[in-house]
């Protein structure tokens, strides 16, 4: 089967129509996230119709027999490049006036990573795209870009290596492959990185391709039943209502871009394809609403406008934090404005060849801009963000962020004698100690996630002045709770955590630890206020004992119990509650404040705040008082004397080195203020 079927292509303004309909979804999922939470659905809408597109072009160059690779990639070049790259290099240039050092750094890395057509990998590998930092993150957007241009790289080199009788069921049997990938990938233990890997949009994009591809059977199939016929003519309108419904329902919680995605998708297909296999019988609305002026000419400059509009939201957020609605609604119209400019003055002049006409011109136009472009992102990310640019006096609070401690440890291995030696879970693991004079006994155990690691220097300068010796066992994202594994990450981080915990369990049940402090980040693993599982996974491994609950929002507080049964009869618990988090990294808040007094005042967690973030799961920790088996300190009395909570101390120096976890003035601060938590054993009031 060759590509000679497909017919002669013409401008349809119905596919720009719904190009306009797409980057609509997505500029209010961007603008009002809460209102419209599943807007990235355009994303997708997109995704199907560039798969589309470029089939039909490909195949109409290929009957033709006119088809050449380095031709199609240079229309791609002329097409997208020019814009990508002012809107770029524009945005890094603002940057460089109103970002702080490290948040300008890692935007430059993310600039650079779509320069190198790879933007998804870089947030793949490094951030969840629904999360709250990376809405100042003016690339986050290319991470779609980046597919789009890998796809344009690698899909004709694909059409052109399949022999034509397989053509068609090859592309079949890749997509039904690519669509399975797509949802077990989503169901794994890390499912908000499934959002950016490519191989997880394949099957959107190899759905418009297989339209195309049976584009003529299927108009057949539609032509010949009356009842199809009508069905296609009429569902346009229904069927634009049931995306627009799903943008409003699909959630980052919904599996994406899994099979809840074939609801919109499908609800897409008579839009798509009506009017363009039933001409002027696809009835139901598709003039009106997809080929009106207005629709038509937002499709056309919608590239431009997916382009501008996300910096322009970015700066927004970073200038004023937590920006009302209207606010948004206004940021808007810049972005209308210079989509527009940029169409008419850069996109349309390049594309109608009426400047860099020739290929060599065009190619050594945009190679010098993007080499530009590279220099200046390695100059800011090999600086790390220009620090040259901020006063002295605001230096030393930003230094805040490298406040960190982590000097404090000594690791040794158990002794050859030791009792556990010869338990596999301790064969190569170490046990670090703060204080003590090199001796292995144990006053004091620290157990818990990167929380518990956030106060070690404040417990090693106590037990420098007291002489206690205080071992530690700490792995971020891993809250010391046992009979599960807890991830942010992936399935074997889950099971490293799970060993990494009855390796804990085994130490305290030997008797010789009289005291444990737990320390974690509880509420990114209990369930959140709204009644939706806590962020981090828990996976059931080879340590999880029979009775271990199978929804999610029950695992918490099972696992708190299991633990506590385990361990109390052979220690003195103290838990340390959750230390307030706060909405953005306080070193950089408190430097922008002194940068920008004029500016509204960077954003402080509350007291009502931090109580209800514990409201779901305060009563599991409160029963295990009242039964006497733990004492529960919670440093809020410290932290939040006031309404506000504290986010540095009397000399000025930041309590936090990012959001949510001490810094090493933070961690000296809490220790000394809470004697009682770090007392020796026999201090508290457990029956033992």
């Amino acid at each position: 089967m060759s590509f000679s079927r497909l017919q002669h292509l013409t401008y349809r303004p119905h596919i720009d129509g719904l190009r306009g309909f797409a980057v609509l979804l997505v500029l209010l999922f961007h603008a009002f996230p809460d209102d419209v939470p599943g807007g990235f659905i355009g994303v997708d809408l997109f995704f199907v119709i560039s798969g589309y597109l470029i089939t039909q072009l490909i195949g109409q160059e290929r009957g033709e027999g006119q088809f050449h690779y380095g031709r199609f990639l240079l229309r791609r070049v002329r097409r997208l490049a020019p814009a990508f790259l002012l809107v770029g290099t524009v945005s890094l240039l603002v940057g460089m006036i109103g970002f702080l050092p490290d948040h300008l750094a890692r935007n430059a890395a993310a600039f650079g990573s779509s320069l190198l057509l790879s933007s998804n990998w870089y947030f793949f590998a490094s951030t969840d795209y629904f999360a709250a930092d990376n809405w100042t993150n003016l690339y986050l957007h290319n991470w779609s870009l980046s597919v789009e241009e890998q796809y344009y790289l690698f899909y004709p080199l694909l059409l052109m290596a399949l022999p034509g009788k397989y053509l068609r069921k090859g592309l079949v049997a890749l997509l039904l492959l690519s669509f399975v990938v797509a949802v077990v990938s989503v169901s794994a233990a890390s499912p908000e990185r499934a959002f950016f890997a490519t191989w997880n949009r394949v099957w959107e994009l190899l759905l418009g391709c297989v339209l195309a591809i049976y584009r003529e059977e299927i108009g057949l199939f539609i032509r010949s039943r009356p009842i199809a016929l009508k069905l296609v003519q009429w569902s346009l309108v229904p069927g634009l209502l049931v995306i627009m419904a799903c943008a409003g329902l699909i959630t980052e919680e919904s599996g994406i871009p899994g099979a809840i995605l074939l609801v919109p998708l499908i609800a897409f297909l008579p839009a798509l394809l009506g009017r363009d296999l039933l001409g002027d019988k696809a009835r139901g609305g598709s003039g009106m609403l997809l080929e009106n002026k207005g629709t038509v000419y937002l499709g056309r400059i919608s590239y431009a406008l997916y382009l501008w509009h996300w910096p322009i939201l970015t700066l927004v957020r970073h200038l004023t934090y937590d920006p009302e609605d209207w606010m948004m609604a206004l940021a808007l119209i810049p972005a209308f404005g210079l989509a527009s400019l940029t169409y008419h003055v850069v996109e349309q002049p390049i594309r109608q060849r009426r400047v860099l006409i020739r290929p060599l011109h065009l190619l050594g136009g945009v190679a010098a801009v993007w080499a530009m472009a590279m220099c200046l992102v390695a100059a800011v990310h090999l600086t790390n963000g220009l620090p040259g640019r901020i006063p002295p006096e605001v230096a030393p609070i930003l230094a805040g962020a490298e406040d960190r401690g982590g000097e404090e440890r000594r690791c040794p291995y158990l002794a050859d004698g030791d009792p556990l030696k010869s338990d596999p879970l301790w064969t190569e693991r170490r046990l670090c100690f703060l204080g003590g004079e090199g001796s292995r006994d144990i006053d004091i155990l620290l157990w818990g996630d990167s929380h518990a690691g956030a106060i070690v220097p404040g417990l090693a300068a106590l037990a420098e002045r007291s002489g206690l010796n205080i071992a530690v066992l700490d792995k971020a994202s891993c809250p010391p709770l046992l009979g599960l594994g807890w991830t942010s990450f992936s399935r074997d981080s889950a099971l490293a955590c799970e060993a990494h915990n009855e390796a804990a369990a085994r130490l305290i049940e030997t008797g010789r630890v009289p005291v444990v402090l737990l320390v974690g980040h509880w509420d990114i693993f209990a369930p959140r206020p709204d009644g939706r599982p806590g962020s981090s996974i828990a996976v059931g491994g080879s340590f999880a004992p029979e009775g271990m609950p199978s929804t999610r929002l029950e695992q918490f507080g099972w696992s708190l119990d299991y633990t506590v049964t385990r361990i109390a009869p052979h220690t003195e618990l103290r838990v340390l509650f959750d230390v307030p988090s706060h909405p953005r990294p306080v070193p950089d808040a408190l430097a922008r404040a002194a940068l920008w007094p004029f500016l509204p005042s960077p954003a402080v967690e509350t007291r009502a705040q931090v109580a209800a973030k514990r409201q779901t799961f305060l009563s599991n920790f409160q029963a295990l008082v009242e039964d006497g088996v733990l004492t529960l300190y919670d440093p809020v009395e410290i932290l939040c004397p006031e309404d506000k909570c504290l986010t540095q101390d009397k000399e000025g120096h930041p309590l936090y080195f990012d959001d949510n976890h001490l810094s090493a003035t933070g961690s000296r601060y809490l220790i000394d203020a809470m004697p009682a938590f770090t007392a020796p054993a026999g201090s508290s009031p457990i029956r033992r």
